[in-house]
């Protein structure tokens, strides 16, 4: 389905540019540039920019002067997964705790997946152990978890039983809840890719903020806190964004 659809965005004349930094914006002349190794490229919006760049939206919203009370605040959602279509349907629960979907199983052609987790990771991209640590992004995101611990009853219960989850196949202990399975189909799952959520923490109120926020200037756009289920609503989300904000 993505490659259906970029293949149509091509054909629209729609430019994708992948492992690309933004080097600078200039909100005053429209332009941005933009570096892939040591290329820099300058790119020029003609009306809006619209920032929907998930774990970074934040900071760019930050540099047209928005985005005052807000940040990203990761957590990384971790999996388990057979390569078998175990089920017909995905099958979730109904959340426990504001802003988290909880663990569900999410069926694809020829695999199925239980989870995620949801703990707070130390950078935005720490997707394993240590790597991609930035000393900044984990100072905030100590400061910030311990804070939320000590303000909020609910998150202090709540990482504890995600760190519950970590241990040995522990996720199918909520998984189980919703579907029933034999033994022999559990042990045929295994460790997979693990994704990061970006969630948007409000400074202000020490809160995670649990739907999409959207603030804009003249010139742009900036589209805050798409977390699950951001795709599945994409289509719907966009027209709304076309018809009341662009």
């Amino acid at each position: 389905m993505l490659f259906s659809l970029k293949k149509e965005l091509i054909e629209k004349e729609i430019v994708f540019l992948f492992n690309t930094n933004i080097f600078k914006i200039n909100c005053n002349d429209n332009t941005l540039k933009v570096i892939n190794g040591k290329r820099i490229t300058i790119i020029k919006w003609r009306e809006k920019f619209i920032n929907c760049a998930g774990l970074y939206t934040d900071k760019i919203a930050k540099i047209f002067g928005l985005a005052k009370h807000y940040i990203v605040l990761p957590f990384k959602g971790s999996y388990l997964q057979t390569n078998k279509r175990i089920l017909n349907t995905n099958v979730y629960p109904v959340p426990l705790l504001d802003s988290f979907l909880g663990v569900h199983w999410t069926i694809y052609k020829d695999k199925t997946k239980i989870g995620p987790t949801a703990f707070p990771v130390l950078s935005r991209e720490n997707y394993h152990l240590f790597e991609n640590i930035k000393i900044n992004e984990l100072l905030q995101s100590v400061i910030y978890n311990l804070i939320l611990a000590i303000k909020n009853d609910n998150y202090r219960k709540f990482a504890l039983e995600e760190m519950k989850k970590y241990i040995g196949k522990n996720i199918f202990q909520q998984g189980l809840n919703l579907v029933e399975f034999d033994k022999e189909v559990i042990e045929d799952f295994k460790p997979s890719e693990p994704g990061i959520r970006a969630q948007i923490l409000n400074t202000k109120t020490i809160k995670l903020e649990e739907d999409f926020i959207i603030e804009k200037t003249d010139n742009s756009i900036h589209v805050l806190n798409v977390v699950s289920p951001g795709f599945t609503s994409s289509y719907p989300f966009t027209k709304l964004i076309v018809n009341n904000y662009v």
